[in-house]
């Protein structure tokens, strides 16, 4: 990183933002948060790396003792990420910024070992999303025994470590804590590792998560068409959101291998959609329908900005840069569940799970054997299939004994 004043890194990360085509609005509130840092600091002195994290840092502190709103807090990170950027990396690129926590602690905290669980994990060859899906739980479990009163390691017991689980039970699915209980037992088994941390805590957990099969109602066909009907096509990210959709109704993508689709992936010659998906690894080749051609085709030519990026799907607000994770799109489904009225009780799936069901039981009720079924989904294990009987009622019924002939027990 090259020597520079203040003046000139804000002079340059102002002229590096014309090529993102903001909002005027949105460019505005840019160049004031940069007209207070420059103030702040002197346009003359010279930039150190830690000047950025410092005054991010003294945001915080005036937005938890409310000198500043929640809004104001939020353009600060945000310009102040700019022009951190430009000053390391000389460009600016589109990024996500972290999460942080807002909260200020009324008491001792525990040590925080997130950042060095993340390295951890990173040296051992883990994919990014089991680091992010570790450290989402390793924080949550801080977070936790932060509100528990832990100040130091050797005040965690073999109940709190317990009691963890039933506290996190309400924020997932019943199918879905056998991930935190992996979760769990892997930053418990790094904290052991560390001279007098947690010493002992992972053999408190359960072996594992006890197997439970959960049946959910599939979509029914007029839940289906007023999905569909409740999407703007004539807007360009209704386009957008229809092409994703048809993915993912009709052949069956998860929601993570639709954001991550790039123009590689489609064959028009063909007429074949095939990619390595990102949850199993293994390759997936499938029939481009009509339907689903059709639908990009007309998101691809009149609705698509116009970018130079692989990724056939990409966010509708400048810099135009792709979906950077798959809640994105999931989010955008169940918003329109909600504004056609269809049922989300509390359990019921949503997102892209919704819309694979909605194809496992047409294919189930059009006969299709279960290996071509297990083959569209992209499944890696048959029980991932099987599940998926448990709904299909019709031949169900078919299977039913008949009780006529059945034994009547004697009356005392």
């Amino acid at each position: 990183m090259k020597e520079m004043a203040v003046g000139q890194l804000v002079d340059d990360t102002t002229e590096a933002l014309q090529d993102w085509q903001l909002r005027p609005s949105v460019r505005y509130r840019y160049l004031l948060e940069f007209r207070i840092f420059r103030h702040h600091y002197g346009p003359a002195t010279t930039v150190f790396p830690e000047m950025f994290h410092q005054y991010v840092q003294d945001a915080q502190r005036r937005y938890t003792t409310h000198d500043i709103s929640l809004v104001k807090f939020r353009r600060v990170r945000w310009a102040v990420d700019r022009l951190e950027q430009c000053y390391g990396e000389g460009t600016l690129t589109w990024r996500r910024l972290p999460r942080i926590s807002l909260t200020a602690p009324s008491a001792p905290v525990i040590p925080d070992h997130v950042d060095d669980f993340f390295a951890y994990l990173r040296a051992a060859g883990r994919s990014s999303s089991t680091r992010r899906g570790y450290g989402r739980i390793a924080a949550d479990f801080q977070r936790y025994l932060d509100e528990r009163g832990r100040t130091q390691w050797d005040q965690v017991s073999g109940a709190d470590v317990r009691e963890f689980l039933p506290y996190m039970a309400p924020r997932y699915q019943p199918s879905s804590m056998g991930p935190v209980l992996t979760g769990l037992r892997a930053f418990l088994a790094f904290l052991a590792t560390c001279e007098g941390m947690a010493d002992g805590l992972p053999a408190t957990l359960p072996r594992g998560a006890a197997p439970r099969t959960v049946v959910a109602l599939p979509p029914t066909d007029d839940e289906t068409q007023r999905l569909l009907a409740a999407i703007d096509r004539t807007t360009a990210i209704g386009k957008r959101d229809w092409a994703m959709l048809a993915l993912a109704l009709y052949l069956g993508l998860r929601s993570i291998d639709i954001i991550r689709l790039d123009w590689t992936n489609l064959d028009w010659r063909k007429s074949t959609v095939s990619l390595v998906q990102h949850k199993t690894g293994r390759p997936l080749v499938l029939p481009l329908l009509p339907v689903v051609g059709n639908a990009l085709v007309d998101y691809v030519t009149s609705a698509r900005p116009d970018s130079g990026s692989p990724r056939v799907f990409l966010c509708h607000r400048p810099p135009y840069q792709p979906f950077s994770n798959a809640w994105s799109f999931a989010g955008r489904i169940k918003g329109y569940m909600q504004a056609a009225g269809i049922r989300q009780n509390p359990g019921d799936r949503g997102g892209t799970h919704w819309l694979r069901h909605a194809l496992a039981t047409r294919l189930l009720e059009a006969a299709t054997p279960m290996p071509i079924i297990a083959s569209v989904l992209g499944h890696g294990r048959p029980d991932s299939t099987s599940d998926y009987l448990a709904i299909d009622m019709k031949h169900l019924r078919q299977c039913a004994l008949s009780l006529t002939d059945a034994a009547r027990p004697k009356e005392a």
